[in-house]
């Protein structure tokens, strides 16, 4: 019984013959790379899932860095685009995952969101602003003119824009 020690930093139940090995083994300080003291019981641990300079992988290129580079790395790197083999569109790399679910319909809602009801029909006018373009009343969609465009409604018969 007497063969035995409880260890002062743990308090486990240690041979007394074994003591020194085990205070060296698991209760030692060592400093981590990243200056980070602490047991060397704890240190593969740490390396493994909580040390700012662990090795991990981005989620879009697969390249490794530290973890404490990780967020401004995948920032940058999800904000590239990519050409969508299906629609050609070129999308985020950060999307690329969700993209297939919706790939198609951005561009089918576009279309449908880009023309007002009646634009052009009722009594509106398209007309180029003095200076800019041609001068031949057609709006830069008609003619496909560099002018910019302005939207003139008349509000009934004899009145002025």
């Amino acid at each position: 019984r007497r063969n035995i020690e409880i260890c002062p930093y743990c308090s486990d139940s240690i041979p007394k013959s074994e003591m020194k090995n085990h205070i060296e083994s698991e209760h030692v300080q060592v400093t981590c790379k990243c200056r980070m003291k602490m047991e060397s019981s704890l240190l593969k641990d740490h390396e493994a899932s909580s040390c700012p300079l662990r090795p991990v992988l981005c989620q879009f290129c697969d390249i490794q860095l530290a973890f404490n580079k990780l967020q401004e790395h995948e920032l940058y790197c999800g904000a590239r685009t990519e050409p969508c083999g299906r629609c050609g569109r070129n999308v985020l790399v950060r999307e690329l995952k969700e993209h297939p679910r919706v790939c198609g319909r951005e561009e089918k809602a576009a279309k449908g969101s880009r023309r007002a009801p009646g634009f052009g029909k009722e009594d509106g006018a398209v007309r180029s602003r003095p200076g800019a373009g041609t001068g031949d009343g057609l709006g830069k969609s008609q003619r496909g003119g560099e002018g910019e465009l302005e939207q003139l409604w008349d509000t009934g018969p004899g009145t002025k824009p």
